[in-house]
């Protein structure tokens, strides 16, 4: 407590006054808080005053807290830009960074390794889910979530668990698709949209310990996929668009997501997603530039449709392609001024596909490989349970879950349980 009342007179939050007739008088209140460690430890133990809002139940933090997280090279320059900080505000570094916002950050080598193990199963268990049997992808095959029907299932249940996997995508770009899919049901969500999200969850149980693995040692090399899955949608007839952005070998921007109008060709569909994950470079781009890495090789961009790369490079397509045109001309100028190169890619090497519709078992857990997405790199010679087998993980390690599994065997013969299942 003391801590924090200090913070807040270094940080002037406020000034006291002599009290006066007709003064409005702001209550508060004093929050205790246990932080937790990514394995359940304690951590530290926090004490936040809020103060009343309006006389009402509605309290806000009073006294800002700075938390301060640092990666570079060059320690000096890290060490210069932390004590700057620390002269404005009250800064608390974290020195070396393992667990923050729910993301877990492990360290070796080569690199870093950041997933949300303890996120999942906390997510698993308020769903009851967590002696479900575990699958090797996210989404059937044949789904047919669009034209899908069944009961109505309460709204705000489908919500919180399709919300919580949203941000779960932070560091399973894997999930993205299946994720975008049951976020399209929020308004109406009914028995058989609850189940695909089921399904989600049962291959978040079997890939608990996955996560983004970012390589420290890689070539400075911008580079795309980009695809688009043409009149995927049943029920709007609408394409999805999707891409993967690497920075070297490390995969920096992913995203799926349903294009605003309906197209009347896959060419068009194609080209639209070119637009998009051109835009998404050109930002990233600016971006590294303001930190002052400069970008030497030109970037560029992998496409499985040959009409939509022969509109980027070929003028005199251009007549044919005035309902596109906005778009036409972002991507076309962007390739005339060599700031742009596009290649054709066979559609068994389109990374971007994994966000466009759903696969095999093994073309999914290929492309989530190159994807990065993996289990973090382990620390002795013997390896671990997960590192034998990758695909299907248990809850081992998250010592805070009430539901341990011995074996990554016994997850694929684990009995429902009632609630959600």
């Amino acid at each position: 407590m003391q801590e924090e009342i200090n913070a807040s007179y270094s940080n002037k939050t406020w000034i006291l006054v002599p009290k006066t007739a007709g003064m409005n008088i702001v209550g508060s209140k004093w929050v205790f808080k246990t932080k937790l460690k990514a394995d359940g430890t304690i951590d530290r133990h926090k004490a936040k005053l809020l103060k009343l809002e309006n006389q009402t139940t509605r309290f806000q933090e009073c006294i800002p807290a700075w938390s301060l997280t640092r990666r570079g090279s060059n320690h000096e320059h890290v060490s210069e830009v932390t004590t700057t900080l620390g002269k404005e505000f009250e800064v608390r570094d974290l020195v070396s960074l393992h667990f923050f916002l729910d993301i877990e950050v492990k360290q070796f080598s080569g690199g870093i390794h950041l997933s949300q193990g303890k996120y999942a199963v906390e997510l698993l268990y308020k769903t009851n889910m967590t002696l479900v049997k575990a699958v090797y992808t996210p989404l059937a095959q044949k789904h047919g979530l669009q034209e899908a029907t069944g009961s109505p299932v309460d709204v705000s249940l489908y919500k919180s668990i399709v919300g919580s996997l949203q941000y779960l995508t932070l560091t399973r770009p894997d999930i993205t698709h299946a994720v975008n899919l049951a976020s399209q049901f929020m308004q109406n969500p009914n028995s058989e949209h609850l189940q695909g999200v089921k399904r989600i969850l049962r291959y978040v149980k079997g890939t608990l310990h996955h996560g983004l693995r970012i390589i420290s040692q890689s070539t400075c090399r911008l580079y795309g996929y980009s695809d688009a899955d043409w009149g995927g949608c049943t029920t709007t007839r609408r394409s999805t668009t999707s891409y993967n952005i690497y920075l070297g070998a490390n995969c920096i921007s992913w995203a799926s997501k349903k294009q605003s109008t309906v197209v009347r060709s896959s060419a068009e569909a194609e080209y639209r997603a070119l637009a998009s994950t051109v835009a998404e470079m050109t930002w990233i781009t600016y971006i590294l530039h303001d930190i002052g890495v400069y970008i030497r090789p030109v970037p560029i961009l992998y496409c499985d449709n040959l009409s939509a790369l022969y509109m980027t490079v070929n003028p005199v397509l251009h007549v044919r392609t005035k309902h596109v045109e906005m778009d036409y001309h972002f991507v076309r100028e962007k390739v005339a001024r060599g700031q742009l190169l596009t290649r054709f890619v066979t559609s068994k090497d389109q990374l971007a596909h994994i966000h466009t519709k759903a696969l095999t078992k093994q073309m999914f857990i290929g492309f989530r490989s190159k994807l990065e997405v993996t289990v973090p790199p382990s620390t002795s010679l013997r390896g671990s349970v997960e590192d034998k087998d990758p695909d299907i993980q248990d809850i081992k390690g998250f010592s805070f879950s009430p539901i341990l599994v011995k074996d990554p065997s016994h997850a694929r013969q684990a009995p429902y349980v009632k609630g959600i299942n």
